[in-house]
């Protein structure tokens, strides 16, 4: 009897010690029960935890048919905004920037000598931008001149993340000018539909929201709104479905 008195003594005392916090459950991965880890961003422009950061790179081309095609220098010193946070790249163009809260956000990449990008937030951030001198050379090529209370907008069309060809893409409001396209020439741009490269290029667009309607052959017609900013270019990825 006395025995058996000490075995429950010692089991009680068991108890006591494992349901105590100095041994927190709380698993170091897998799935299973205890306490949840902090989720960070949702996608939603949101961020559990205020020290959230994005790692993400401006991509400096001088082709915008090709807007993959990365400088790997000379691009330090530029300004990334994303709400009201901020952050400068480093030389290759790489920068670590402070996840902001908020929704609808847009990226926003200043500095001298080269046009001011916008592009929305989503996946992982690669912001395209071209220096001063050649997107000058462009637009005189083309017969663009720059205007007040206008900017650009740059579409990429795509279906599977292929380029979609013989696309035709319009803007409302109306821009100042014809849509061009991608055809073989990077300096001289077509104006009857997408090429290889799937790519629009809207000139003297009014600033705020532009509804863009793209008519790919044999696919439903696709409307997307885009933000442009006065003497900016705007980047976006149209998906075909």
């Amino acid at each position: 009897m006395t025995r058996a008195c000490l075995a429950m003594l010692l089991l009680a005392g068991c108890s006591s010690t494992l349901d105590s916090d100095d041994y927190p459950v709380d698993p170091g991965g897998g799935g299973g029960g205890g306490r949840p880890r902090d989720a960070g961003v949702d996608g939603s422009g949101d961020a559990g935890d205020a020290s959230t950061t994005i790692a993400g790179r401006v991509c400096a081309v001088v082709d915008l048919r090709n807007l993959t095609s990365c400088a790997t220098t000379g691009v330090g010193g530029l300004t990334v905004t994303l709400g009201n946070r901020t952050a400068s790249t480093a030389d290759n163009g790489d920068f670590t920037i402070t996840m902001p809260t908020g929704t609808n956000l847009t990226w926003r990449v200043t500095g001298n000598n080269f046009v001011t990008s916008v592009m929305e937030l989503g996946g992982a951030p690669s912001i395209p931008t071209i220096d001063t001198v050649t997107y000058t050379e462009l637009q005189t090529a083309n017969g663009v001149i720059p205007q007040a209370a206008q900017g650009a907008i740059v579409a990429r069309i795509v279906k599977a993340n292929l380029p979609v060809t013989g696309t035709v893409a319009m803007a409302s409001p109306t821009p100042q000018y014809a849509t061009r396209y991608d055809g073989s020439s990077a300096a001289v741009w077509d104006e009857d539909a997408t090429s290889t490269a799937g790519t629009a290029w809207f000139n003297g667009v009014p600033v705020g929201a532009s509804m863009i309607t793209v008519s790919a052959p044999n696919e439903p017609t696709i409307v997307k709104s885009i933000v442009v900013a006065d003497q900016s270019i705007s980047y976006a990825t149209i998906v075909v479905p």
